[in-house]
């Protein structure tokens, strides 16, 4: 703080000198001093002169007062004098003008006079004279030289005096105030506004608080408060006001109502922020992004985005991250405003998502050219470009596309059912395709508001005409335009047209325009359940001699209960529980398994949930359905106790090595119903009285339906008994469905395979007594029909083979090598005495495998090669190699690049090319990154090759037999010669390729199959199919048989009929043949004969031109439905196409392909 003429007592309070009171009376004896000295009358004028000139040119009674600035003086004298000199300095055209000082000459000599009263009267007002003035006050009263002098130090007498009488050297004391730094000018009007702007910094802010000729002083004042803390001066506005007193008084008025009524609220003020003050700094911009799936957030739809059963963050969701942040960075409130333009967007890895927690994603973006890379745990996962976007121009030349049959689109269902079984298991916002062609090219996506899912789906119409499982990893270009796309939105449907051009690589849609999208093969993950292999077979109830014994009563006893619960309780034998435990806890009926154990022995390995008690008296269950007894330690047991917790129609299983209690059995309502030898299973009966009626179902009108249907819906307490005399009837079948429905408890089923057999009163009476549900008369006994797991062993899956090959089973897994059976060799000359077939199986050589700096693999290469020198040879594991070649060749570098080098050594290798030279690129890692290579190095008319070898066996390619030739060339004239082999035996394939995955060998690996003779090669089975058979599948064009269709073409089939009643209707119909046929040439016909006739099926098997391999008959009339709706006609179609269509199929192709015939499937 300065002061110019009087204000230095200003200075002193607010320096902490002087107090309020103090400061008050030193003006005021200041002014009563000047006042009674009765001084001779004064003046003041401001001259446009500078310090020096003004001394020279003022009359000896002037002096100058005021260095105001470098050309600004204020001079001070007798009146008469100082209005004589402002009249010759303006006619020198000099600025001068008088300066009101009420007569009053300051800082003159005139004021000397009145410095001994001056001094006097501020000793007694001064109570601390001695106090020292700090540094922020700027004395502008003693020159700088004098600073330290006591005179300067204080606050005192002395120094006020001083003040009075010494001129005011203010434009030295503005020379102390910092740049850059805030002026207030506290006086009655902004005198020195002009001054303090060409005397200070540029950067300097002048802020005065009163002014002159202003109206509103009061506003005036709060303005310019208002600008000092817009400048960054916090201030304290409340002390200058009265303290507020609690409680408000009751007639203060409320300031709500100026608030909403008089305020103006049209406009929004953005809050600035820190990234505001930093954009133009050019520093990278980050933004975080936490991504949250659970319901209600705004990601919550992306759970929708499944792949191979995991939740994957979508593509685009990356690209809407990076937009929402571009366009903060811009300032735009909705990033749904701006257009942008994506460019070289590549994915280095997907991020899984799941619901438990959450993602950071952090966006990180260059504002100069807006690369931009997002980062998701310390690891870079998306790199890129974005910019502002320019109009779309590409569209208009594609909209001409349009639907040509309805029928033949892909409709919803049909896009996402084939997505799924690839492994695209999406749902919700992305199941966003409304139909599209069968060629891919047109289609209509749902907007649903939301850019991620939209987007997402046009890069899912890329994948309709693919096949597998694909990832997107790069991006060439994407353009979003949202004010024209939400204009292409259908206002009706919601729908918006998406147009792809295949040869070009773009996809547009509205405002969307996607160019050159990437995607790279993945393997999905191995969801088959293990196989379960079972046996149907008839088991009497009455054999000593049956296998199995146990199995076959556990199924007796599951066959005969309803119920998805099943209760238990075993006495003794420990050992037997974990067998039955394990069989009823895999069946796919029970839900609830209840297991009790019944043994007074310490058990440590048990199952755990096999609850273990001491007696029978400390079981929670009262009813139980199977109880078990074996032999115990004691074998004393509590028959009653066991008797009254098995329930009504439950079982008792009985071990055959303890004495059973038949008579009190019997005498407990208990009936034997199965007898083994080392077990019986006895049932106890119900105490309920039945009606019992039979209704023979072998009637081929079914008029039993309606019988059946009325006995149901009037049941009470009867039993209804289902009764066929006919071997292939498939009544036990029917009856296993039936007994699912209300009422099927009451439900039983007779079935006699024995037409001489006639069912009399006897054994019907046997029959209602044991009151089972299936019984079954087969070869002169009766019993029932079970479902026998097949245990098979190890050897089962392997075969041995002359005809193999070798593959991983894990894709990336070399622990999972293994032979595998190859597919049927249907060479047409394989018996061209001038050909002969080999299987050769070997890794093929890369020059990365040589490290050539061990002197072995030198002398190697030299022995080779004869004329290689040391010189010659460089290491490849750096790039040294470059400075050692340009040293050899003396700069010039080298006329030809056979390259299998990655990144900054295939760089190298680049710059070593000479003037026309040639680069063959032999590696894949760069050109499958698309990793630049920079233009400059065809300035010296050199050419780049990408050598893809494995190419030129695709489409039949006929450069193939020229490459062919030219290797038989360089054999014959020794340019071509045979590398050193690393031999493994057939057995050694993973150690053969761990081997070479070393890169430590020389020239090749090699497997030996076998020598001379031809031995068997033990490989793993697989299922193939020959190309040289027909294969017919009736049902072929339903979902699963178009799935099956396209599982035997992959193995081998060539030749298929599908049979079906109306062809293809449905557009993925289509599209699965058009792919089958254009992809494996396959051949496909569509039959419409009714294989339910006789002449029509017969025709159908006979006139194949190849011989038949196999029937597939999946044909089904799918009529869903209770029991109690059915009609006669319904299950008449219904039986008709699977019970007359699999008899005439059997039948014929007895018939016609006996011999041929590898498979006959009956699908249910």
């Amino acid at each position: 703080m300065t002061k110019i003429n009087l204000n230095h007592n200003s200075c002193a309070y607010a320096d902490g000198c002087f107090t309020a009171e103090e400061t008050i009376l030193a003006a005021y004896f200041r002014g009563k001093c000047i006042q009674e000295a009765n001084l001779p009358a004064g003046g003041m004028a401001a001259v446009g002169l500078t310090w020096n000139e003004c001394k020279q040119m003022c009359p000896s009674d002037i002096a100058p007062a005021c260095h105001n600035a470098i050309d600004t003086v204020t001079v001070s004298g007798p009146k008469e004098s100082i209005e004589k000199f402002v009249e010759e300095l303006k006619e020198k055209k000099i600025f001068a003008k008088e300066v009101a000082c009420n007569q009053v000459a300051f800082h003159s000599h005139y004021m000397i006079e009145i410095a001994p009263l001056l001094k006097k009267c501020l000793e007694n007002v001064i109570i601390n004279p001695s106090k020292q003035r700090s540094s922020r006050w700027i004395s502008s009263s003693v020159p700088e030289n004098q600073w330290n002098t006591p005179l300067a130090l204080t606050s005192s007498p002395d120094y006020h005096v001083n003040n009075l009488c010494s001129p005011v050297l203010f434009q030295e004391a503005l020379q102390h105030i910092p740049s850059n730094a805030i002026v207030i000018e506290l006086a009655p009007h902004c005198l020195l506004l002009a001054i303090l702007k060409r005397s200070l910094s540029t950067d300097c802010v002048h802020l005065n608080l009163m002014k002159r000729g202003t109206h509103d002083h009061i506003a005036y004042f709060y303005s310019n408060l208002g600008k000092l803390y817009n400048e960054g001066v916090n201030l304290n506005i409340m002390s200058n006001y009265a303290p507020v007193q609690y409680p408000v008084p009751v007639n203060v008025p409320f300031i709500s109502s100026l608030i909403a009524s008089q305020w103006d609220h049209s406009q929004q003020w953005k809050i600035p922020t820190f990234e505001m003050f930093t954009q133009s700094l050019g520093s990278t911009q980050q933004a975080k992004h936490e991504i949250d799936l659970n319901d209600g957030s705004e990601y919550s739809s992306i759970i929708g985005h499944q792949i191979d059963g995991r939740c994957l963050f979508p593509a685009t969701g990356y690209l809407v991250l990076v937009w929402k942040t571009y366009a903060k960075l811009h300032n735009y409130e909705d990033y749904r405003q701006m257009s942008v333009l994506f460019e070289q967007v590549q994915i280095h890895r997907a991020t899984i998502c799941s619901l438990t927690n959450k993602i950071i994603f952090y966006v990180n973006i260059l504002p100069t050219n807006g690369t931009f890379e997002i980062i998701e745990n310390n690891t870079i996962i998306v790199t890129g470009r974005i910019s502002l976007s320019e109009q779309l121009k590409m569209q208009k030349f594609h909209k001409q596309i349009k639907f040509d049959d309805t029928n033949k689109n892909l409709q919803t269902n049909e896009i996402y059912r084939d997505f799924n079984l690839r492994g695209y298991e999406y749902s919700g916002l992305f199941r966003g395709i409304n139909q599209i062609n069968i060629d891919g090219t047109y289609g209509e996506l749902k907007w649903n508001n939301d850019w991620i899912s939209y987007i997402d789906t046009m890069l899912q119409v890329h994948l309709i005409t693919s096949q597998g499982l694909q990832l997107p990893t790069r991006i060439d270009s994407l353009r979003i335009d949202p004010k024209f796309h939400l204009e292409s939105i259908s206002s009706l449907t919601s729908t918006c047209s998406v147009y792809v051009d295949y040869w070009n690589s773009l996809c547009f849609s509205g405002g969307i325009e996607l160019f050159g999208l990437h995607c790279t093969g993945t393997s999905k993950k191995n969801k088959q359940q293990n196989t379960i292999l079972e046996s149907y077979l008839f088991v009497p109830f009455d054999n000593e001699n049956i296998i199995n014994e146990l199995e076959t009563c556990l199924y007796l006893i599951l066959e005969n209960n309803l119920t998805t619960t099943l209760s238990l309780c075993q006495i003794g034998n420990e050992k037997l529980s974990e067998e039955i435990f394990n069989f009823y806890s895999q069946q796919p009926s029970i839900k609830s398994l209840e297991y009790t154990l019944v043994t007074s022995l310490s058990i440590d390995e048990i199952n755990k949930k096999i609850n273990l008690v001491e007696n029978l008296s400390s079981t929670t269950t009262t009813t139980i359905d199977l109880v078990i007894v074996n032999k115990t330690e004691t074998n004393t047991y509590d028959w009653e106790k066991l008797f009254s917790i098995c329930k009504s129609n439950g079982f008792i299983l009985f071990s055959s090595d303890i004495n059973i209690p038949t008579k009190q059995l019997q005498t407990n309502n208990f009936i034997q119903i199965v007898t083994r030898k080392n077990y019986q299973l006895w049932k106890k009966l119900s105490n309920e009285n039945f009606k019992d009626t039979i209704v023979n179902i072998d009637e081929k009108n079914f008029q039993w339906i309606d019988q059946i249907k009325t006995l149901l819906s009037n049941s009470s307490s009867q039993r209804i008994w289902l009764l066929s005399n006919q071997i292939d009837n498939g009544i036990i079948g029917f009856f296993n469905c039936l007994r699912r429905e209300p009422g099927g408890q009451l439900l039983r089923c007779i079935h006699i395979q024995d037409s001489e057999y006639v069912l009399n009163e006897n054994v019907l009476k046997t029959l209602t007594t044991r009151d089972l549900a299936v019984n079954v008369y087969q070869n002169g006994v009766w019993g029932s029909y079970i479902h026998r797991h097949l245990r098979t062993s190890n050897d089962s899956t392997w075969i041995e083979t002359d005809n193999a090959h070798v593959n991983v089973l894990n894709r990336g897994d070399l622990s999972s090598l293994t032979w595998l059976q190859s597919p049927i060799i249907t060479t047409n000359n394989i018996n061209d005495p001038n050909l002969d077939t080999c299987t050769v199986h070997y890794a093929s050589l890369n020059f990365r495998d040589i490290m050539l700096v061990q002197l072995k693999k030198r002398e190697y290469l030299k022995k080779l090669f004869p004329r290689l020198n040391d010189e010659h040879i460089a290491n490849s594991r750096d790039t040294t190699f470059e400075q050692q070649i340009r040293f050899v060749t003396k700069g010039k570098g080298v006329d030809i690049v056979l390259n299998s080098l990655a990144e900054d050594k295939l760089q190298a290798s680049v710059r070593l090319l000479a003037q026309h030279g040639r680069f063959l690129e032999i590696g894949k890692f760069d050109l499958s990154q698309n990793n630049p290579l920079g233009m400059s190095i065809f300035l010296k008319n050199t050419t780049f090759h990408g050598i893809l070898l494995d190419s030129l066996f695709e489409n039949a390619n006929d450069d193939w037999l020229r490459v062919h030739q030219l290797v038989e060339q360089g054999i014959q004239n020794g340019v071509v010669q045979p590398l050193h082999s690393n031999v493994f035996n057939a057995n050694e394939i993973e150690q053969a390729f761990r081997y070479m995955s070393q890169g430590k060998h020389m020239g090749k690996v090699v497997i030996k199959v076998y020598d001379e003779s031809r031995p068997l090669i033990r490989a793993i089975r697989k299922t193939w199919f020959s190309p040289n058979k027909t294969y017919i599948i009736t049902g072929g064009l339903g979902g699963f048989g178009l799935e099956l269709t396209e599982w035997l073409v992959e193995r081998g089939a060539r030749n298929l009929i599908l049979c079906s009643r109306s062809g293809i209707r449905t557009g993925y119909q289509l599209k699965k043949i058009t792919y089958l046929e254009t992809f494996f040439e396959a051949k496909i016909l569509i039959s419409k004969l009714n294989i339910t006739n006789e002449k029509e099926c017969e025709e159908l098997i006979s006139q194949c031109s190849l011989p038949i391999g196999g029937i597939f008959h999946l044909a089904a009339v799918l009529q869903d439905g209770l029991f109690e709706n059915l009609t006669i006609d319904l299950f008449n179609q219904v039986v008709d196409i699977k019970y007359n269509g699999t008899k005439n199929l059997d039948k014929y192709t007895r018939i016609y392909s006996q011999k041929t015939l590898d498979y006959f499937v009956v699908f249910s």
